[in-house]
């Protein structure tokens, strides 16, 4: 018989709470991002915080990329195209889409990230590749309106999100970077304690009346 895990446990409570939950997926806010890979005439901070942005979501469009004193995008210290970016979403939601701008400055995209994997957590140490996820981003042409990527996720239980990134568009740059990254999705109460253990113990349950009956066949 096979045992549930936590996981399997999260992610059927999550379904639950979907099903009896009346919100509507919406952009996420207050989403806070992390990197290993330091900054170059940016910060962080501009991947998340709007500037350079209009609009949200699948109908945002965002500027060419700018460094600072008026900076809109986010460049990796150099010399640095590979490393993480992590985004702390400030709680559980069924993640259904993420988007993305990516860096375009001066007459080309070639700054931009290229290849990525795209990983998924739910408390923040722990991570696990997000299924279907992409295994690049488009590179981006200097515009004043630059169009979201869009990416559709099947309700994933997630409080954080990691760009695993692994290169950039031309190997003759030695940084690599994002203008601006959304997420959508319904936030999910996170359950007591208690709750897990009744949900692992109904969900046992079931297996093991399955498996009785199997063996019985």
């Amino acid at each position: 018989m096979r045992f549930l895990s936590a996981t399997m446990v999260l992610a059927v409570f999550v379904s639950a709470s979907l099903v009896n939950g009346t919100g509507r997926a919406a952009l996420i806010t207050g989403v806070t991002v992390s990197t290993d890979m330091g900054s170059f005439l940016s910060v962080p901070e501009n991947m998340v915080d709007g500037s350079g942005l209009t609009g949200e979501l699948a109908a945002g469009t965002h500027a060419a990329s700018t460094e600072d004193p008026l900076a809109n995008a986010w460049k990796s210290a150099t010399p640095n195209t590979s490393g993480n970016v992590t985004f702390d979403l400030g709680g559980l939601f069924a993640l259904d889409a993420f988007y993305v701008w990516n860096h375009s400055q001066n007459t080309d995209g070639s700054r931009g990230v290229n290849g990525v994997n795209v990983l998924t957590s739910t408390d923040g140490t722990n991570f696990a590749a997000l299924v279907g996820g992409p295994a690049s981003f488009a590179q981006q042409a200097p515009s004043a309106a630059i169009p979201a990527q869009e990416f559709l996720v099947s309700s994933v239980p997630a409080t954080h999100v990691r760009f695993e990134i692994l290169s950039n568009f031309n190997p003759g740059f030695t940084n690599v970077g994002l203008s601006e990254v959304q997420f959508s999705g319904t936030a999910v109460p996170i359950p007591e304690p208690s709750t897990f253990v009744l949900a692992a113990l109904a969900l046992a349950g079931l297996g093991f009346c399955t498996w009785r009956r199997r063996r019985r066949a």
